[in-house]
């Protein structure tokens, strides 16, 4: 979800070749360079969906998907834009709709969650 320019969905196609990847973003021209790359590779387990993550609950059936990945999960730091961050309850209930039972959602930190600083 937010897949941006789909560095991470081209990785992690290349990494897992019997799994298959979906980047979504709504910005054409960031997934373009994802789509450029996959194809440049001959990659046929990653593919990219343009689309505002509000309808994503209409792109996929019932426990269609196995695992969710949110790469950049606190997208609007302003407190006031909450409700457009991926992880706002809005969109989980939304993932809930097709994520299989016992799915899962992965969260990949924008920033260190812990800094030992001895």
């Amino acid at each position: 979800m937010g897949c941006g320019k789909g560095e991470y969905s081209v990785g992690l196609a290349k990494n897992n070749p019997n799994k298959n990847y979906i980047g979504v973003d709504i910005k054409g021209n960031r997934i373009w360079t994802g789509a450029s790359e996959a194809l440049n590779s001959k990659l046929n387990n990653v593919a990219f969906v343009r689309t505002r993550i509000d309808f994503i609950d209409h792109c996929f059936s019932e426990n269609e998907v196995s695992e969710i990945w949110i790469t950049f999960p606190d997208p609007q730091p302003q407190k006031t834009r909450a409700r457009k961050r991926l992880t706002h309850m809005m969109f989980i209930n939304r993932y809930k709709k097709f994520l299989k039972p016992g799915g899962l959602v992965h969260l990949k930190p924008t920033a260190p969650v812990f800094t030992n600083t001895l």
